[in-house]
């Protein structure tokens, strides 16, 4: 039997997806931008490990969990992959785009690191399983096993960083590759101490507490997000330049317990669910379908007529129009091209048993 949906984690989804597409708009005022890359990518990982946690993975087999990780996130990952492989076929006859940077895209989807947004994918599968498989072996010392592995593996990062700038310089396909590779295993080790975190994180949450008093815990953690964002400045876990580790992991974790506890006592909002339950298909298809090109052209040709708050203007005009375009994007993938999700699969596994 399938579990029931906790909805405000949908909803903390939908609020992370939206931020992740208002994040990307090159116009948008910057230090929004930088305060919501300090915590929006955390926030879906800190969820993925409270899901692992209510769902109770930690019991069943690890062969079953590496299918399952493999139908709902490699799947998409390989799906999406290959038609980004096919849009970039295209801009080598329309556009600026070189074989060069084909054959160097390719090395990006098959090491791992991921072309564009797509970074976000095999980071989630390989944190998952990594976790979970420190979760098996050390139990309840899973997260301190997990935390120890994410310092010495952004530390490993930094000091190597210009050693892999030389090595990007030599301008081998090899090299790129093998750059690529080694920075996607480090990040994975960050990305499972975020899954860890939000595994044990749950069990805090589903304690009961009065509304008000949530609330307000979803105040102090916007205000600490805030203030350790203005003292470590910009950062960005898909790169994994994040200044100062331990106060990038107070800011996003302040960041991302703010929008949860938030989400957790308002109202169910019908459209932040369903943002959340596609917020795979968005965050893969907004930058390198060109979504959000076309809504930023729309909204500059509009923003001509505007005479104040342009910029704000501009945002909310590009935000309407992509989450708009995503609709039908998101219809059309969900009816006629589910197995890009691994969707298929689990039809033909259900089927197998009738």
């Amino acid at each position: 039997m399938a579990e029931k949906r906790i909805v405000y984690f949908d909803m903390a989804k939908g609020v992370g997806i939206f931020l992740v597409v208002l994040g990307h708009i090159e116009q948008a005022p910057k230090p929004l931008c930088i305060w919501i890359q300090s915590f929006h990518m955390p926030l879906f990982f800190i969820l993925s490990g409270m899901l692992i946690h209510y769902k109770g993975e930690a019991a069943l087999p690890f062969s079953t969990l590496l299918f399952n990780k493999f139908q709902h996130i490699i799947v998409p990952y390989i799906s999406f992959s290959f038609l980004y492989f096919l849009i970039d076929c295209v801009r080598i006859l329309f556009f600026s785009f070189t074989w060069k940077d084909l054959i160097k895209n390719v090395f990006l989807s098959i090491s791992f690191y991921g072309k564009s947004v797509l970074w976000f994918l095999p980071g989630l599968f390989f944190g998952e399983l990594l976790f979970l498989l420190l979760l098996k072996k050390f139990h309840r010392h899973a997260l301190n096993f997990s935390l120890i592995l994410s310092i010495m593996a952004y530390g490993i990062k930094v000091l190597e960083n210009p050693f892999f700038t030389f090595l990007l310089s030599i301008d081998r396909y090899f090299v790129y590759f093998l750059v690529h590779l080694i920075t996607a295993l480090l990040r994975v080790a960050i990305v499972s101490s975020f899954i860890g975190l939000g595994y044990y994180f749950f069990r805090i949450l589903n304690k009961k507490r009065r509304r008000i008093k949530e609330f307000t815990l979803s105040l102090v953690f916007l205000l600490i997000s805030f203030l350790i964002n203005m003292i470590n400045k910009s950062t960005d876990l898909h790169f994994m330049e994040l200044n100062n580790l331990f106060l990038y992991y107070i800011g996003a974790i302040s960041g991302s317990l703010c929008i949860i506890f938030i989400c957790k006592n308002i109202p169910s909002l019908s459209f932040l669910c369903f943002w959340g339950r596609n917020s795979l298909i968005i965050m893969s298809t907004h930058i390198d379908f060109y979504i959000l090109y076309m809504a930023s052209l729309l909204s500059l040709y509009f923003n001509q007529f505007i005479t104040r708050a342009k910029v704000y203007v501009f945002c909310v005009t590009v935000m309407t129009l992509v989450f708009l375009i995503e609709y039908p994007v998101i219809t059309i993938i969900q009816k006629y091209f589910g197995f890009f999700l691994g969707q298929q699969l689990i039809f033909r596994k259900k089927s197998n048993h009738l």
